[in-house]
């Protein structure tokens, strides 16, 4: 799967962060604009003989008190003491000073 930026397209999509979610059975099933975004993403395990459903990865999506907006993508595993932030993406698009469009961590930080 290959992902596009897309244009920003003014006043009407006036929020901060656009999540979208899609199937093999539904593309562009659910598109969500928000100042503050929150999901996570839950896969089946089996942990001691039994079936249940783990939060695997969770992605917290904030505009920060400098003003940047930061992307922060968790991952969590039932045999560690906690969760363990893998990435930190952060933007500026209110500094026109700022020639970095996007930036990158990918420190593993304990959360």
């Amino acid at each position: 799967m290959v992902e596009k930026s897309r244009t920003y397209q003014g006043p009407a999509k006036e929020r901060f962060f656009t999540a979208r979610l899609a199937s093999s059975s539904a593309p562009d099933l659910l598109e969500i604009n928000a100042d503050l975004l929150w999901f996570r993403i839950e896969q089946r395990i089996r942990r001691a003989g039994a079936l249940e459903m783990w939060n695997s990865l969770s992605v917290y999506c904030e505009q920060e008190a400098s003003g940047a907006l930061l992307v922060r993508v968790v991952i969590f595993n039932p045999d560690w003491d906690g969760p363990m932030q893998i990435a930190a993406v952060r933007s500026w698009p209110n500094d026109s000073k700022n020639l970095t469009p996007v930036a990158c961590n990918l420190d593993h930080v304990a959360s």
